[in-house]
């Protein structure tokens, strides 16, 4: 079983806009449902992979980074070595030293590479291959793949992620089991 990192949405909210989905007048018109719902979502998930016996470790949300329910952004581990996010936003930015302290609580080795990177966000790992997909463009540097391979020292395969839509990997790229990947193509470059 997977271990899966949650944080509850106590303070989720679009406070800024920092991709092409966030809207925050259209947050502020219906913010009162949307809270709601992000909750009520949450929860289910979490029941649902509690009921599973899913491997769930918890961060505490904290008041000022109402995307760290992002969880997947803060890094990406392999073999209890994390590369720690190295937001390109400012508003992101104030996640990272939550984000090096909750890694270090739970024993993993967090360590912060040279380039801006966010996390498995921008980081898949193909276990047929043992090859980390890196996105960069968008929210990473492409340096963060030398980062990839330094630190956790498996292979990594860079892809530039072109639309602004699509600013993370994990929206637009998926590795299966089975060694294939689900991918929208516009979302990459040609070269």
């Amino acid at each position: 079983m997977r271990k899966i990192m949650m944080c509850p949405p106590l303070y989720y909210g679009v406070e800024y806009e920092i991709n092409p989905w966030m809207d925050i007048k259209s947050w502020e018109e219906n913010k009162g449902q949307r809270i709601v719902a992000a909750r009520s979502s949450w929860a289910n998930l979490f029941r649902t992979l509690d009921e599973i016996d899913a491997d769930l470790f918890l961060q505490t949300p904290q008041s000022n980074v109402p995307d760290q329910v992002f969880t997947a952004n803060a890094a990406v581990v392999l073999n209890n070595k994390a590369i720690l996010a190295k937001f390109k936003h400012p508003e992101r930015q104030l996640e990272e030293p939550f984000n090096e302290a909750y890694f270090k609580q739970l024993g993993i080795e967090a360590i912060f590479g040279d380039a801006l990177f966010e996390g498995a966000g921008d980081a898949l790992f193909d276990e047929p291959s043992q090859i980390m997909f890196v996105g960069y463009g968008q929210r990473s540097d492409i340096g963060a793949a030398k980062d990839v391979e330094k630190i956790l020292g498996c292979k990594a395969e860079p892809l530039e992620l072109v639309d602004p839509y699509y600013y993370h990997l994990d929206t637009c790229f998926c590795p299966t089991d089975l060694g294939f990947v689900l991918y929208y193509p516009p979302a990459f470059s040609l070269a």
